[in-house]
């Protein structure tokens, strides 16, 4: 089931994440641990792939509630552009501290989300000043928080990398049409510039502002930003870009 969700092919792991929360939302005598074991009354609902992801709605019933939750499955070769161990962590201290949805669970290969009740943003959202503000607001939150650690930022060094690795796994024609042996100085150059700039505060960045990593409650107004991040300190000028 590598990269996808498969019913009758969960991972044990991700098994039991479900069915300690099926223990937990319980409150009779239903059988529901045993038919989610037997996939009996499992619903699996894709709903999204990204570069990085494949994500699935799951349901379950029981005699007293319905329940869903959103499980998250890391595509083949994220680890080349994301440090999974690092994310997971970033995501559990938002999680705890009242950011984003809740973590249920993570196994080698994915990770148990809170099902957030809304729609992703379009483009048309994202132009309405109404949303634009309720985001911006949102983004201003996250710029604020604390978290504990290393506050650096990773950008160059990471970027370094990708670039290290491109030069060695690319023939010389492909170095060629895309200047590769320049690039370094390009970076060089960005880092410098940047880091002289005393407006571009180092922050808690999201790092990855698209419209479908924004959920939004019609009802509410309210707005849930899905963060898939390894290392979230950044200028400010990064979320912009």
């Amino acid at each position: 089931m590598k990269g996808y969700l498969e019913k009758g092919k969960f991972p044990e792991e991700l098994m039991n994440i479900l069915k300690s929360l099926a223990l937990e939302r319980v409150d009779d005598n239903d059988d529901v641990v045993n038919k989610i074991g037997n996939y009996d009354n499992l619903e699996i609902i894709p709903l999204t792939n990204s570069f990085t992801n494949h994500i699935y709605k799951v349901n379950w019933e029981s005699k007293s509630r319905n329940s869903s939750v959103l499980v998250r499955i890391y595509g083949e070769g994220r680890d080349l552009f994301l440090d999974s161990e690092e994310e997971i962590k970033t995501f559990e201290w938002m999680s705890n501290n009242g950011y984003g949805p809740k973590l249920y669970g993570h196994f080698p290969n994915g990770r148990v989300e809170q099902f957030i009740h809304g729609r992703t943003l379009s483009p048309d959202d994202l132009r309405n000043s109404d949303i634009s503000a309720i985001v911006a607001a949102k983004i201003r939150e996250f710029h604020a928080l604390e978290k504990p650690g290393s506050t650096n930022p990773v950008l160059w060094g990471e970027l370094r990398k990708l670039l290290n690795d491109a030069k060695t796994l690319s023939s010389a024609e492909i170095k060629k049409e895309f200047s590769l042996e320049n690039l370094e100085e390009e970076i060089n150059l960005l880092e410098n510039i940047l880091s002289k700039d005393s407006s571009q505060q180092v922050v808690f960045c999201h790092s990855d502002l698209r419209g479908d990593n924004m959920i939004f409650n019609e009802t509410t107004k309210h707005l849930t930003l899905i963060v898939s991040i390894s290392f979230p300190f950044h200028s400010t000028l990064f979320n912009v870009l």
